[in-house]
């Protein structure tokens, strides 16, 4: 069980991340960067994530985690994660499309499909259409992925600007299309 100083600087790493990923493309930020914003010495960010992209995943995981609180008050998967995404535009951008590299897209689809799969076992889904698409499905599994997928291609075009597009006009294309496609 980890102590209350180790949540502590895990939590400092996480949010030095979160800050970093506001100001700069995910594939500038290095390590020394991550540690040098912390202070923290290198061992340290060692000694709680083996790289940058595990530290990436844990800051992509605590950013999606209000989507299921979000639900909880009403909201629908898509609308959740799309004000999520909205509120965190810039660090999107930074993590896709200011990014040098597409090395993060499988990691957003690996969160997303956590979310799906969490939000599709909770008792709060039964009115939301698409998580009750996927909780029929053959393998709960292979649907959040691919519906993981589809959602992070859109969204990595809408949080670029190469695509215009209002949150309703998302939120439109997902419940409408996407569900027509499971």
């Amino acid at each position: 069980m980890p102590t209350k100083k180790q949540l502590h600087t895990r939590n400092l790493i996480i949010q030095t991340m979160y800050g970093l990923l506001q100001h700069k493309p995910f594939s500038a930020i290095t390590t020394a960067d991550i540690c040098s914003a912390a202070a923290i010495h290198h061992t340290t960010f060692y000694r709680y994530f083996t790289d940058k992209y595990a530290l990436l995943g844990a800051t992509l995981t605590d950013t999606c985690a209000p989507i299921i609180t979000l639900m909880t008050q009403g909201m629908t998967f898509l609308d959740a994660l799309l004000q999520l995404i909205d509120q965190n535009r810039t660090v999107m951008l930074n993590i896709t499309a200011h990014n040098q590299r597409n090395d993060v897209y499988y990691d957003l689809v690996q969160i997303f499909a956590q979310q799906l799969t969490l939000a599709a076992t909770t008792e709060i889904t039964m009115t939301d259409p698409l998580l009750v698409k996927l909780q029929a499905a053959d393998n709960l599994d292979y649907a959040a992925h691919a519906v993981a997928g589809m959602i992070v291609g859109v969204l990595i075009g809408w949080a670029d600007g190469s695509r215009s597009a209002e949150p309703n006009d998302l939120q439109t294309l997902f419940s409408e299309r996407f569900l027509q496609l499971l």
